[in-house]
């Protein structure tokens, strides 16, 4: 049994099934979603406050959403009686902590930049 994005993948008599439900497919979009955001964020950099405020909803969205991952992972391994693993829940759960120190590293870079225009701002 392995979790994916669309549901859960089972191996029966040496055929893999894969069963979904709304739940999934509200995560694969949300996924969807969470990927898009940042690139919105790019596209604003002429208004630093608003990819201030574009980061920190997408930072908060994806603690959101981690917690989401967690709770469905957990139920869906618990209907089939085994433990929850990373074997299980594949490279994806891996990749939520090193997305929330970029989100940080672009809000650092974004006020660095916020401080360095308010200095040349004051030497004119």
């Amino acid at each position: 049994m392995a979790l994916k994005v669309t549901g859960v993948l089972n191996n029966t008599g040496g055929r893999n099934q894969l069963s979904t439900s709304f739940t999934f497919i509200l995560q694969a979009i949300a996924t969807i979603l969470l990927a898009v955001l940042p690139l919105i964020t790019i596209l604003k950099y002429k208004n630093r406050k608003k990819q201030v405020s574009l980061i920190l909803v997408t930072l908060l969205l994806v603690i959101l959403f981690a917690f989401w991952l967690f709770l469905s992972a957990n139920s869906a391994v618990e209907a089939v009686n085994k433990s929850l693993e990373l074997n299980n829940i594949g490279i994806g759960a891996l990749l939520i902590p090193p997305y929330i120190i970029f989100l940080l590293l672009a809000l650092k870079g974004i006020n660095h930049d916020t401080k360095l225009i308010k200095s040349a701002d004051r030497l004119r």
